[in-house]
């Protein structure tokens, strides 16, 4: 089956922008509204949260990347027998990763306080505010996740970012609500659960209905099952370098430097991830497209879009890391209010350097995922992440903050 590419990367450019400003501005002025309404701290416990899971979410990492990729070629010639199949073993799959997040979680849970260096908010059960995230982490894997495979494969990500717009604005009003009148922040996580598993069951609903031909059923070859494991675990070494390089990162700040410090600097660290959040749309709406480009096109041709690629990412990486380095402190300022909350310049330059390598190597990295180059690259992530926990261990007893940037 030989799609539009071109209308379908378009399409998921327009819809991926828009979901992208809307997760930028909203998340943003929530953000602005926990410093204000409920204190630092909680942000500080919030991106605590989100590094443990990101850790224990190392289950999960090569499976979705993996089965997308093994539907590019069933896609392209509208084999529905082998994507059907390809279904039901991503289902199977998704639901063992969520037990395996869940008992991981449940295993972490009374190590949780060894993991912050200062006191909790008053009031605040550490166990029940970790269970509260490790539940919305699980729903989102047992939840029909096995159906956004379709969607990716056939280059409509468009739908996904149509129905998480809708389903994170219920949610964020909800949440705003709480924090303006109730300053709960055990409420503010249950509407986070709940809005998980409503965005799961409305994509699964949306695909149903485009799709009601692709169901998960019939089984795949041992053979074409074993290829699968064999990318799985390719990507698994692929993936985890980032992963732990980020989530680790941020565990060793709040272990060493406390809430405050983490907060101040996921502070810094939003700013980056929203901002290759938004450049990076181009890269995302477009793999699955390379990979039925590799299929279908000749090695000429894509190595020809690889050079426009490299090109176009390169200048805008430039551009927005000339841009942070000159506002970054200015917005800072003007966002927090107070010289407590921000870091000193050199941080900034660290933090835009980051920037310029993350963003040059997306464009490299899609491509490897769009072709299923992983074996080739396993060591290299694992040897990163080694490096990246052996370094911060030790220069944060030294520079502080300056050692883990």
């Amino acid at each position: 089956m030989k799609f539009d590419r071109t209308k379908n990367a378009l399409r998921n450019i327009i819809f991926g922008l828009l979901q992208r400003i809307y997760q930028l501005i909203v998340p943003f002025a929530m953000r602005t509204a926990m410093i204000y309404w409920l204190g630092v701290e909680y942000l500080g416990l919030d991106g605590l949260f989100i590094s443990v899971l990101s850790v224990l979410n190392l289950a999960e990492l090569g499976v979705g990347s993996a089965m997308v990729y093994s539907m590019y070629k069933p896609v392209a010639e509208d084999d529905r027998t082998t994507i059907c199949a390809l279904m039901k073993l991503y289902k199977i799959y998704y639901r063992v990763i969520g037990l395996v997040v869940l008992v991981g979680g449940l295993i972490l849970c009374p190590f949780i306080p060894k993991l912050i260096s200062d006191e909790l908010p008053a009031g605040m059960n550490v166990y029940i505010l970790f269970l509260l995230n490790l539940g919305a982490t699980v729903l989102s894997y047992w939840l029909f996740a096995y159906k956004n495979s379709i969607l990716q494969a056939y280059q409509r990500a468009d739908v996904v970012s149509k129905v998480t717009m809708v389903v994170n604005t219920i949610r964020y009003a909800a949440q705003f609500v709480i924090l303006f009148f109730q300053h709960d922040y055990y409420m503010y996580l249950i509407v986070t659960l709940v809005s998980q598993a409503g965005i799961n069951i409305a994509t699964a609903v949306v695909a149903e209905k485009i799709y009601p031909h692709l169901k998960p059923e019939g089984s795949i070859p041992d053979e074409q099952k074993k290829v699968i494991n064999g990318r799985i675990r390719d990507l698994f070494t692929s993936k985890i370098g980032s992963v732990i390089v980020n989530s680790v990162d941020t565990i060793v700040v709040s272990a060493f430097l406390g809430l405050t410090v983490l907060a101040v600097y996921q502070n810094y660290y939003y700013i980056i991830t929203a901002l290759l959040s938004i450049v990076n749309i181009l890269i995302f709406s477009c793999i699955s497209g390379i990979g039925n480009s590799i299929i279908t096109e000749t090695k000429e041709k894509n190595f020809a879009d690889l050079k426009t690629f490299t090109f176009i990412i390169s200048g805008m990486a430039c551009f927005c890391t000339t841009c942070l380095l000159t506002i970054y402190q200015p917005f800072m300022k003007l966002w927090v209010k107070k010289e407590e909350l921000m870091f000193a310049y050199p941080a900034v330059i660290c933090f835009s350097v980051y920037f310029f390598i993350v963003e040059v190597n997306t464009l490299l990295n899609a491509y490897k995922d769009a072709a299923g180059i992983w074996h080739e690259d396993r060591f290299r992530p694992l040897v990163t992440a080694i490096v990246n926990l052996c370094l911060n261990l030790i220069m944060v007893q030294f520079w502080g903050i300056y050692g883990i940037l």
